[in-house]
């Protein structure tokens, strides 16, 4: 739940959706969603609730809170979604964030590697 969340709250910085449009603000949080979704499952979702949950409860909770992070604007995105977003804003840079084309050359390059791994697991899903 915790990455979808951070998915959403990086498109709406991106857009302007409820807060105030910021291109680095969404740049963070990308970065972020990526930095989750890669070793994600850590305890940040207890913390933020204040307690410590365990085994079958923990699962239940994460479980749940995921469901309902993906039903916001942006919290379904994928790593693919997410990095060509991020290459997206280092391409165009804005007010408070420094184009940068090389960043987002390699972005890019990551996201077709994501799209790539997406495609297969699909594939291996429907096998």
């Amino acid at each position: 739940g915790v990455a979808s969340a951070m998915s959403a709250v990086a498109l709406a910085y991106e857009h302007g959706v409820g807060v105030e449009e910021s291109a680095a603000k969404a740049a963070k949080w990308y970065r972020a969603v990526l930095g989750a979704s890669g070793g994600g499952r850590d305890e940040a979702g207890d913390c933020a609730r204040g307690e410590r949950a365990e085994g079958a409860e923990r699962e239940a909770w994460r479980d749940e809170a995921e469901e309902e992070a993906r039903r916001l604007a942006g919290g379904d995105m994928s790593e693919y979604d997410v990095l060509s977003a991020l290459a997206r804003l280092y391409e165009a840079g804005d007010g408070d964030l420094r184009r940068d084309e090389r960043m987002a050359r390699e972005l890019e390059f990551l996201a077709r590697g994501a799209r790539r791994r997406e495609r297969e697991s699909r594939e291996e899903e429907e096998e």
